[in-house]
C-alpha cells in the first residue's frame, strides 16, 4: 500500500521524462535566436497593401508570347535532367 507523499517508480520514471524534455526544449528554444531582426526606430510590422498587376500595368504592352527558349533568340533553359529515376 503506497504512503502519502510517495510516488509509484514508473510514474517518478515518466515525470522525470518529462522534465528532461522540457528542460530540453528550453535549451534548444534559448540557443537558436530569432532571424528576424526588429531595427532601432521601428515600432511597426511592415504591412504590404500591393495593387495586383492587372490593376497597375497596361495588359496591351505585354507580349502576346514568351517562351524563355526563345528571349530575343537566346535560350535561358538548362538541359533537362531526370532526376527523379535512381
Amino acid at each position: 500500500k503506497p504512503r502519502m507523499g510517495h510516488l509509484p517508480l514508473g510514474c517518478m520514471f515518466t515525470c522525470s521524462c518529462l522534465v528532461s524534455v522540457l528542460l530540453a526544449l528550453e535549451v534548444v528554444e534559448s540557443s537558436y535566436p530569432s532571424e528576424v531582426k526588429v531595427l532601432e526606430g521601428h515600432k511597426r510590422k511592415s504591412s504590404y497593401k500591393i495593387p495586383p498587376p492587372h490593376m497597375y500595368m497596361n495588359i496591351s504592352s505585354l507580349p502576346k508570347e514568351w517562351n524563355w527558349a526563345n528571349v530575343n533568340g537566346t535560350s535561358y533553359l538548362t538541359k533537362n535532367l531526370n532526376q527523379h529515376i535512381p
